[in-house]
């Protein structure tokens, strides 16, 4: 009995344990599903919205605010109009719905998926605080993204309107992605489709500036674009995009392209090569086109010079210089270990450069270039860049490097070669101001410069220049001559300090050498300080056109001097043109023989000072064409017009012979008998009381001399005016003598008041003008009374007969109508009186 009681009491506890783990699971199931039911059904609610929105805003620093919330286990989560506001105050999100339909279970396996999410109506407003003065809007924004996990392919399609206020561009993107097995690139696949319209650049700045980037481009762009992924590789890749009315800040200056950008590319992808199918970028100015791979890309360029320089001169001063011509190039660059190569040749037809009125031929030229970046040690390697002016010469680089900052590895080391004709060289030289319109240059020019870094300054050193078969000089002129002539330059420049230090310079020819030069230039406290040493032998008769500039033109000079000299110049850093309004030095200069309008002087031993720009000429005396020559005088290098002045009244030119050449030179501006004239012989005579001749930058209107001239035993021939004198006259003498006359010539213009001049015994009077254009107007009388009475020197110059002449120095005549015109109102006059006369008798 007890047995069978405790065997049955055993088999009703097992039964009921299987019956209570029942009832245990079936109460935790419908615990879950309570919580599974009563989760959505709280966070649904009001204050599980707000819960929601709390913890989001606490996440997301700012706040996020929702009039609607709403999740399900199958209808997903969905927000209406939510909005969100960062603490800051610069990003500001709007959107009518948003709507998401996650895989809640995926949350058991780690591989969390979104699901399809839609947004509509969406609106983000950006606005930076730092001062740009305007914000950012992304409008109308509509986005479906259905995001999987790896394996399985996400999409999207996004459109949104983006604006500043203005005129609103749209941007749209969709495609799909699908990871083979995790999120990253490798083994993804997938395709893009983008495009852009009308979208303004200009209104992505607060986007930027946000970023902590400066962006302040403006224009408009309108792209396309279409890509593909496979495995991880960009498959194919086509883009083209059209920007209109671009411009951007460059340093302080705005640069603007007002002709649209038009900009094309496509790009395959073949095993791990990556294939640049096309590249092309054109403007109004330029055109780039170029293929090949992401290693190598051969391309070809086309540019407009002159378009291409009114781009430039928005950002760059290129002053009154005009560049035009037609450039082309054709290379291959190559990108790899961080070097970027470039290797191809350009050209440009039809260069010229001109500056005013002032222009070069046109010219064309070849570059043949291979150089090469090193972006880790920041340095340029020219392995060689060849310059070639066709026609005129071959400047080349080789073997060179240049550093790209202060902070490179390697030092700057370029090696330069020259090979050129001179006379191709100077119309550059010209238009670029170095050289004068009237200067002639010609002679072969080779060279080798070396250019290198010494501690902060550059190192320039040339001992192989030469120039073979050289000729300078001013146009019209004997010009300077020299079959070769040899320069050795070693010379330090600190670009920072803008200071120049030539240790040696020597230059070596038959007719010219310095045999010892030195010259160095410092700034400092806005002051540059220029002092020179030099040491030369020359042949004066070969350098004179190199003296032009501080001589009167015409003159010249013949002899050889060996002479030491030191110059020191202090002006204001960076005018150049006050460097000999301050010069110093004191040097002994002469000559053996020299020439000026038929004026042959004898030897001269000549002190000169310059003290602050004043050149003085100390007094001295020699002779000159058999007679004495004494002077002196001064050049103020202050003054804008450079005029040689006589200190005071001085005996000029005492019993000199006259001759041709002074007669054409000189003595017709005097006197329109000594034009036309040859075979002139006589002695002059000059006192001069005043004196200023331009030497540079003034013109013959600036030239003043004031004096008395006279001269004895003048002989002409019976040619030009003296002609027609002899001829109205019937007078044969030619012998004449110039009576002491004081003239005066300023403002282009020679004119006296009486000039008596004796033929034989017979006065002939001149009184006017003469203008150095050659022009005339004087009147002169004759030795003859309207009564026909012959006058002679001594008698009462009273009733003789005046006449006019007129016409140029080239061409001087009597006006003899005039002369008719004049006699017969003298003859109607003299009746008149004498009727009266016998009237009133």
């Amino acid at each position: 009995m007890a047995a069978t009681s405790v065997s049955q009491g055993g088999s009703r506890g097992h039964r009921r344990g299987p019956k209570r783990l029942l009832i245990i699971v079936a109460a935790l199931l419908a615990i879950v599903m309570i919580v599974i039911l009563a989760v959505p059904m709280y966070l649904s609610s009001s204050s599980g919205k707000d819960f929601v929105l709390a913890k989001i805003s606490d996440s997301v620093n700012g706040k996020v605010d929702a009039k609607g919330f709403s999740i399900g286990w199958f209808k997903g989560v969905k927000f209406t109009d939510l909005s969100f506001a960062d603490t800051t105050g610069s990003t500001q999100v709007k959107a009518a719905m948003i709507t998401a339909k996650p895989k809640f279970l995926s949350l058991l396996t780690g591989d969390f998926s979104p699901g399809p999410t839609e947004i509509s109506d969406g609106n983000v407003r950006l606005i930076h605080k730092g001062g740009i003065g305007r914000a950012v809007e992304f409008k109308n924004i509509f986005a479906k993204v259905d995001i999987n996990p790896p394996g399985r392919k996400s999409i999207f399609d996004i459109a949104l309107a983006v604006a500043d206020g203005g005129k609103e561009g749209t941007v749209r993107a969709k495609g799909s992605v699908k990871p083979a097995n995790r999120w990253r690139l490798k083994g993804s696949s997938g395709d893009l489709t983008m495009k852009i319209d009308d979208l303004e650049l200009g209104s992505l700045g607060p986007l930027f500036a946000l970023m902590g980037k400066k962006f302040d481009a403006d224009g408009t762009l309108n792209a396309d674009v279409v890509a593909t992924l496979d495995d991880g590789q960009l498959k194919k890749l086509k883009a083209n995009a059209v920007l209109s009315g671009l411009s951007k800040q460059i340093g302080d200056k705005q640069a603007v392209v007002d002709e649209p950008i038009r900009i094309d590319a496509e790009v395959s992808s073949q095993a791990d090569t990556i294939k640049i199918d096309k590249f092309s970028i054109a403007s109004s100015f330029c055109k780039i086109e170029g293929k090949g791979t992401a290693d190598a890309l051969d391309y070809t360029a086309s540019a407009d010079l002159k378009g291409l320089q009114n781009f430039a001169e928005q950002f760059a001063d290129l002053g009154d210089y005009s560049i035009t011509g037609k450039g082309t190039e054709k290379g291959r660059m190559s990108f790899r270990d961080g070097i970027i190569a470039v290797k191809g040749v350009s050209e440009i037809k039809g260069l010229v450069i001109s500056k005013g009125k002032k222009r070069t031929k046109a010219v064309d030229v070849k570059m043949d270039f291979d150089m090469a970046t090193d972006k880790d040690r920041e340095i340029l390697k020219i392995a060689r860049f060849d310059t070639n002016v066709i026609g005129t010469g071959v400047v080349k680089i080789t073997n060179s490097v240049m550093p790209l900052n202060k902070d490179a590895q390697s030092k700057l080391d370029i090696a330069i070669s020259t090979d050129a004709k001179l006379e191709g060289v100077l119309p550059f030289l010209n238009v670029a101001g170095v050289i004068g319109d009237d200067t002639e240059l010609a002679g072969h020019l080779t060279s080798r410069v070396a250019i290198r870094s010494k501690k902060e300054k550059l190192h320039i050193v040339t001992d192989n220049t030469k120039v073979k078969n050289l000729k300078i000089g001013k146009r019209g002129q004997e010009p300077f001559v020299e079959e070769t002539l040899s320069l050795w330059v070693d010379m330090l420049c600190d670009r920072a300090e803008k200071t120049v230090e030539i240790n040696d310079l020597r230059i070596d020819s038959s007719q010219v050498r310095i045999i010892k030069g030195s010259l160095t230039q410092s700034n400092r406290g806005g002051q540059t300080k220029m002092v020179g040493e030099f040491e030369a032998e020359y042949d004066l008769a070969a350098v004179s056109a190199a003296a032009s500039g501080f001589v009167p033109e015409g003159f010249t000079m013949e002899g050889k001097r060996r002479n030491k000299i030191r110059v020191e110049s202090v002006y204001p850093t960076g005018q150049k043109d006050k460097m000999l309004a301050n010069l110093n030095t004191q040097a002994n200069f002469g000559f053996d023989k020299a020439t000026y309008k038929g004026l042959n002087f004898g030897a001269a031993e000549i002190d000169l000072k310059v003290e602050k720009g004043l050149l003085t000429i100390a007094p001295f005396t020699t002779s000159v064409n058999g007679g004495t020559l004494n002077f002196g005088g001064s050049v103020d290098f202050n003054e804008e017009k450079r005029l040689l002045k006589t200190p005071g009244p001085m005996q000029m030119i005492d019993k000199v012979n006259i001759n041709d050449e002074m007669s054409r030179q000189i003595l017709m501006y005097l006197n329109p008998l000594f034009a036309e004239q040859a075979n002139v012989t006589g002695v002059a005579s000059f006192h001069c009381d005043e004196m200023s001749i331009p030497v540079s930058g003034g013109t013959n209107r600036d030239a003043v001399v004031v004096g008395t001239v006279a001269m004895n035993d003048v002989h002409l021939e019976t040619s030009g005016l003296l002609g027609q004198i002899m001829s109205f006259t019937g007078s044969r003498e030619k012998d004449m003598t110039v009576m002491p006359t004081k003239f005066v010539l300023r403002d282009g213009k020679l004119s006296y008041d009486d000039m008596q001049i004796n033929v034989g015994q017979s006065p002939i009077n001149f009184r006017g003008e003469i203008w150095l254009d050659d022009r005339i107007d004087m009147t002169m009388t004759l030795p003859y009374t309207f009564g026909g009475k012959k006058v002679k020197v001594g008698d009462e110059p009273v009733g003789r007969v005046t006449l006019s002449i007129e016409g140029d120095l080239d061409n001087p005549r009597i006006n003899t109508q005039r002369f008719l015109e004049d006699q017969g109102k003298r003859l109607l006059e003299e009746q008149l009186r004498k009727g009266l006369e016998r009237l009133f008798r």
